[in-house]
C-alpha cells in the first residue's frame, strides 16, 4: 500500500530579539537620543516593526541598547570640614563648677606619658626649672620667627606680651580624673600666697581681651618652650587656685604636670 507523500514543513518566523532594557533619561530632559542600529549580520533580515506590546518609545528590535547616566551620578560633594582647633581653659577654683560646663577643646601638645608626675605626689614642691607665666600677644605657625617661642609640639609659635611672672614653687599640682561635671582629665595647681596676687593681675589683663583672641591666653613657658597656653575664662583668678581644662587624657594631663614640675624635658 502506497504511503502518502510527506507534507512540506511550515515556514519559520524570522528570529527577532526582544526589546533591550535601558535606563530612561531623567524626567524633564526630553526623549532619549536615537540609539545606534548596527548593520544586521549576513543572512539576518533587517530590523522589522515593533512587536506587539512594545512601548512606543522603545528602540526597534535589533537596535543597540541605549545607556543613559542615572540621576545624581555626576553630583560631587565637598570633603567634610575639619573641626576648628580649640584652646584649653584656665579657670579659678572658686568658679570651676560653673565654668567647667563650657570647657572643651584639644590639648596644645600631643605628648603622652605615664605615671603620676614621675614620683611627684602633688604636694608642695620647688620646681626644678622656673615656670614663666606670660600673656600671649600673637600666635603663628612654625617655623618660628625671631622674637617668638616655639610650642612644645613644634606646630605653633607664640609672641608674648610684656610683663608676666615667674613661679619657682607651688603648693600643689596634680592631674585629676573626670568628675561629675567634667568628661576629661584636668590639672589642678595651687600657687603660693606671694604668687597669687601677681597671678590675679595677670589673669585680669587677659580676661579683658576679646573672647577667642590670643590676648586671652596665658603661656606656660619652661626651658624656652610653651608647654600650654590656656585661655582665661570667667574673669580674674584670685586666691591662687586654678584649674586647667581641655580634652586631656590621663597620660596628657600627667605629662603636663611632670613638664611643669621640671621632671621631664620640655
Amino acid at each position: 500500500m502506497a504511503q502518502p507523500p510527506d507534507e512540506p514543513p511550515e515556514p519559520l518566523e524570522p528570529f527577532r530579539p526582544p526589546p533591550p532594557i535601558y535606563a530612561p533619561p531623567p524626567s524633564g530632559e526630553g526623549p532619549p537620543p536615537p540609539p545606534y542600529a548596527p548593520s544586521p549580520p549576513v543572512g539576518m533580515p533587517p530590523p522589522g516593526p515593533p512587536l506587539p506590546g512594545t512601548p512606543p518609545d522603545a528602540p526597534p528590535p535589533g537596535a543597540a541598547p541605549a545607556a543613559y547616566p542615572l540621576p545624581g551620578a555626576d553630583v560631587r560633594y565637598p570633603p567634610p570640614a575639619r573641626p576648628p582647633r580649640r584652646t584649653p581653659l584656665i579657670i579659678g577654683g572658686a568658679v570651676a563648677l560653673v565654668l567647667l560646663l563650657v570647657a572643651a577643646g584639644a590639648a596644645v601638645y600631643l605628648a603622652a606619658g605615664g605615671g603620676d608626675g614621675d614620683g611627684y605626689d602633688g604636694g608642695p614642691t620647688d620646681l626644678r626649672q622656673p615656670l614663666t607665666l606670660q600673656q600671649v600677644a600673637a600666635v603663628s605657625q612654625a617655623p618660628c620667627a625671631a622674637g617668638t617661642l616655639p610650642e612644645a609640639s613644634g606646630t605653633s609659635c607664640y609672641r608674648l606680651a610684656g610683663g608676666g611672672m615667674t613661679v619657682r614653687r607651688v603648693e600643689r599640682m596634680k592631674a585629676e580624673p573626670p568628675s561629675g561635671v567634667t568628661t576629661s582629665w584636668t590639672i589642678q595647681i595651687g600657687l603660693t600666697r606671694a604668687d597669687a596676687q601677681a597671678f590675679a593681675g595677670l589673669t585680669a589683663a587677659a580676661a579683658r581681651q576679646q573672647p577667642g583672641t590670643p590676648g586671652q591666653q596665658i603661656a606656660m613657658v619652661v626651658g624656652g618652650r610653651v608647654l600650654s597656653a590656656p585661655a582665661v575664662n570667667g574673669g580674674p583668678i584670685t586666691g591662687g587656685s586654678l584649674q586647667i581644662t581641655g580634652s586631656f587624657t590621663r597620660g596628657q594631663a600627667e605629662d603636663l604636670v611632670a613638664r611643669i614640675a621640671g621632671r621631664r624635658p620640655s
